[in-house]
């Protein structure tokens, strides 16, 4: 994250981040509704939710470029940005 957004607008992107918690519950929740109606197969749905975000990860992984600067975007460093080791 800290190669995509300066520090000036990470809050806003959590606060975002966080909204979508409740977007993520009510999926899950649907796919419970629908995998669980025979009770001795209550854990498919976890099994259904466990590949969801592995594909999700894998995609993220293999597509989403580490620096925007791969893609030819570029963002002015906030002085806070760098680090000094010493």
């Amino acid at each position: 994250m800290a190669n995509w957004f300066p520090k000036t607008g990470r809050g806003l992107l959590i606060g975002i981040w966080a909204c979508n918690i409740n977007t993520g519950d009510i999926i899950g929740t649907q796919i419970y509704k629908y995998t669980s109606k025979d009770p001795e197969n209550w854990y498919i749905s976890f099994f259904i939710i466990g590949i969801m975000i592995f594909l999700f990860g894998l995609v993220s992984f293999l597509f989403l470029p580490e620096n925007p600067g791969e893609l030819g975007l570029h963002f002015e460093a906030d002085g806070d940005d760098i680090v000094n080791p010493l």
